[in-house]
Order: C-alpha cells, then structure tokens, then sequence
C-alpha cells in the first residue's frame, strides 16, 4: 500500500490504531510503523470497540478525505488507492468492495468462507447502489472528513455487528452524495465455524438491542416482523430451540448448509426477540 501512496499526485499519511491487541507479534510489528515516512501508529491501553476506533481515527487524520480500511483486507489491485483519487471531489462518500479468495482456506473455516462468497454476487457496485446507503459496509470506504465528523460511528455499539447499517442510516438522513464502485479487498480473516456461529449470536443480541435505531433497513427484522404479523415468530423459535443441537451440528461440520444457516440466523433472532419482549412486558 505505501508504494501505491507515494505514487500519488498529493499528500497522504497512514494512521494505524492498534485496539489493545492481545498479540504481542501484531502489534511489535505495527510499531515498527512509526520508523515509516508517512505512517503513524498508536496503542490503545484498553479496547475501545470498532465504533470508537474509527471515530478516533477520523478525529485525528489531517488530510480532507479519510480512507478506512479493515485490517484483514489485503490490497491486490495495483490501482486501488487512484481508483478512489478519482473519485475524490465527486462524491461524499465512495465504497469499495470486498471478495473472498478463489478457494476456501480450510474446511474448519468454511461456514463463512461459504456465506461471504455467496454475498460477492449481491455485493458488486451495480447491486450495491440499487439500496447504496442500506448496503453500506465499513470494510473499504472512502469518507471527506467533514461529512464523517456529523456522522461518525454510534458508540453504544460495543459488541458485534450492525455499527455499519446505522451509519448508513446516519448519511442517508444527511442527505450525503455515495457511490459504490468495485475496487475490491481481499478478505483474509475466516473465523473457524464455532467462532463464527458464536459472532453471529452476538450480533443478532446486537440486533434486538438496536430493533427500534435499525427497523426495516435490516432484512432479519423485517422477516421477523412479518413472521409477527403471521403470529408465527414464537413457533419458529419454538422449533429452532428444538432442533438447535441438529443445526449447530451441521453448521460445524465441515461441509455446512447456507440453507441451514439461514434457518439458524432468523431461529436466533426470533428466540432472542421474544424473550426481550416477553422482560419488557
């Protein structure tokens, strides 16, 4: 990447932040950062979650556009950074895309090898911009500084999941200029299945704590709204609960079912949405 950045027609800096990272190998090597021309990295003494890093690294870049970039992307394409020079000017807010790898790592990684290689065919620039601010994804965007600093990332979001679709909302009710292009990174982090199952448990209480902040621009709460209106929410959670063990066995096997997945995803969800409603009442 920095070779890419010292080809550009104008100035840029690397800031890194490193969340407290519990791998002393990680972060000795992103130290060695701050030896680089350009490159700035800092250590937080306790982890701040995703939101609060971003919202961190917002605040103290210098230069008008901030480009935000997940850690375990890798930049193959050697027009990367110009594809979003380019854009520069033109739009607010500019997205970039994500892909899998040709081939699965491992099969104890396959769960959601096989669900982010499914998603790239909804994700290229075309799908993306028919919903643009809906399919927001923090992984690869390009921001002006001006427009991230009113909207920035909601901190309440400490656990897993759905920072992204919020600030989505956030840009569309600034009535902010987005365009989707494809200028992919590579995604090179595929938890093991269990973990990955685990994440999805969390977003999904992610999900049930934000229902009113998020409503229809997510798909699980729309399905589980309609499963309400069929009064079929508490039966779907009812056999998920059953058949939980089933599931899971699938799911963690080597060879699991997006079929399946889904079946889990929206069980879940119900199961935890009717509970939170049934405190409530």
């Amino acid at each position: 990447m920095l070779h890419q950045g010292d080809a550009l027609s104008i100035p840029y800096e690397l800031l890194v932040a490193d969340d407290c990272s519990t791998d002393e190998e990680i972060s000795t090597s992103l130290a060695k950062l701050n030896d680089r021309p350009h490159c700035k990295c800092i250590r937080f003494d306790s982890n701040k979650g995703r939101s609060a890093t971003r919202n961190w690294l917002g605040e103290h870049a210098v230069y008008e556009y901030l480009l935000f970039l997940d850690s375990d992307g890798e930049i193959t394409n050697k027009d990367f950074l110009n594809s979003y020079v380019d854009c520069m000017g033109k739009y607010d807010v500019v997205c970039g895309s994500i892909k899998c790898p040709d081939n699965c790592p491992s099969a104890d990684v396959s769960l959601r090898y096989k669900y982010e290689k499914e998603a790239e065919k909804r994700y290229i620039a075309a799908m993306r911009m028919k919903k643009p601010f809906a399919s927001f994804r923090s992984f690869n965007f390009l921001i002006r500084k001006e427009v991230f600093l009113k909207c920035e990332f909601d901190e309440r979001f400490i656990h897993y999941g759905y920072e992204d679709l919020l600030f989505g909302k956030s840009l569309k009710s600034k009535d902010i200029t987005i365009l989707h292009i494809d200028n992919p990174l590579i995604n090179k982090d595929f938890e093991p299945n269990g973990i990955y199952l685990k994440k999805v448990e969390i977003s999904n209480a992610t999900l049930c704590e934000f229902y009113d902040d998020i409503g229809d621009d997510s798909r699980l709460i729309k399905c589980y709204r309609k499963l309400s209106n069929l009064r079929l929410n508490k039966l779907v959670a009812k056999i998920y609960r059953t058949f939980h063990k089933v599931l899971r066995s699938n799911l963690l096997g080597n060879t699991p079912s997006l079929f399946v997945f889904a079946i889990y995803k929206i069980g879940d969800f119900c199961s935890v949405m009717d509970k939170k409603r049934e405190r409530a009442e």
